[in-house]
């Protein structure tokens, strides 16, 4: 009798430990099914729409910029002044006209744009901006020619001198643009990479300034 009835205990004890172990087992399997937490959906504009996802260093005019490398803060003018009308500057530039120093300037199919950028240098390092540091161009990365000589762009505000510690400056950058440009952006390129860029509205879009007066800064 004592014989059976430890049979009996063992078998019933092998019997719990099986069940015990295919429960785990299922358990474990579901467990292992589960699906990933979902993805959050992307934030919502004003309008409930969900907002697209923006291009890294794309800026709207008006918004401030830092070259990661040299430090320099860059703060590009909200409004930008479209001309019509090459601008005339008689006497200047050893008595040549800008309708001389814009030689492939076409009223008829382009626009002249000229941005006011601020650069300041907060580092306590002396430094200094490239003279090709902002770009005029499309989404497919063409440039469009830069402006030097003109009553609104003078040389020495398109190529600035040295930055000295805590030192700011203002100046003006034109280019001339198609008539029908769009998607254009400035893009500060201090060593020929981007590091950053500012949406323009369409050119067409912009309103006209009417005739540049020299620059009295």
């Amino acid at each position: 009798m004592r014989l059976t009835f430890s049979v009996v205990v063992l078998v019933a004890a092998l019997a719990t430990a099986t069940a015990t172990a295919m429960l785990a087992g299922c358990g474990g399997g579901e467990a292992s099914q589960q699906s990933p937490p979902p993805t959050p959906p992307a934030p919502a504009g004003k309008d409930g729409a969900s907002t697209p996802a923006r291009t890294p260093g794309e800026l709207a005019l008006g918004e401030s910029a830092t070259d990661p490398t040299s430090g320099l803060q860059i703060d590009v003018g909200e409004n930008v002044k479209a001309y019509d009308t090459p601008p005339d500057a008689p006497g200047a530039f050893k008595g040549k006209a800008t309708v001389d120093t814009l030689p492939g300037f076409d009223p008829a199919s382009e626009r002249l744009l000229v941005f006011d950028v601020g650069v300041s240098n907060p580092t306590d390092r002396t430094m200094s901006l490239n003279n090709q540091a902002f770009t005029l161009e499309d989404k497919n990365g063409n440039r469009f020619e830069r402006v030097i000589h003109s009553a609104v762009v003078r040389p020495a505000e398109s190529n600035p001198p040295e930055y000295l510690p805590g030192q700011s400056r203002q100046g003006l950058w034109g280019f001339q643009a198609p008539r029908d440009g769009q998607d254009l952006r400035l893009v500060f390129r201090p060593t020929g990479s981007a590091v950053a860029m500012w949406k323009l509205p369409s050119v067409s879009e912009i309103p006209d300034s009417g005739v540049p007066a020299e620059p009295t800064r």
